[in-house]
């Protein structure tokens, strides 16, 4: 499971509007030891993200909590995202090319152009499907506990 620290900043209901602590990627990402991907955070500048999700914890506002994702969903999010259209722009080359009698590439680029725009008209209807959303939505694990100054007593 991916867990990543958020801020309720708002309650709708039985929904809270969260909204990222971190602003250079996951937990591994912030101590160094991740994919690299802070590295692209720290280079484009930060940009926190901000949803809505179910309010499973009766969270308060303002208080801090660690929300998942299971690892399966970014894989499969990425594997659509990434993968279908290049596997689209592939095919329609092939099959463009396949079709060409002319050798004057015309074809072999259409066929690029099809098959891309299929795969990321597929993948954005994929993406967007309720059925999508509900499997692959973060769900709220764990309040995080604020954490409180020590004063030592005075004996």
């Amino acid at each position: 499971m991916i867990e990543q620290t958020v801020k309720v900043v708002a309650l709708e209901g039985e929904h809270a509007w969260i909204e990222s602590l971190s602003l250079h990627g996951c937990a591994k990402c912030e101590a160094g030891e991740g994919c690299g991907g802070g590295i692209f955070a720290k280079l484009f500048g930060d940009k926190q993200f901000r949803m809505k999700i179910n309010n499973s914890l009766n969270i308060d506002l303002n208080d801090n909590v660690v929300i998942g994702v299971e690892d399966s969903a970014v894989t499969n999010a990425s594997l659509i995202s990434y993968l279908l259209p290049l596997l689209g722009l592939s095919l329609g080359a092939g099959l463009g090319s396949y079709f060409d009698a002319t050798d004057s590439e015309l074809w072999t680029l259409t066929g690029a152009l099809v098959g891309i725009s299929l795969a990321f008209l597929f993948a954005r209807m994929k993406l967007n499907s309720q059925q999508f959303k509900a499997k692959y939505t973060p769900i709220m694990i764990k309040k995080q506990n604020s954490l409180q100054q020590f004063e030592p007593s005075s004996r």
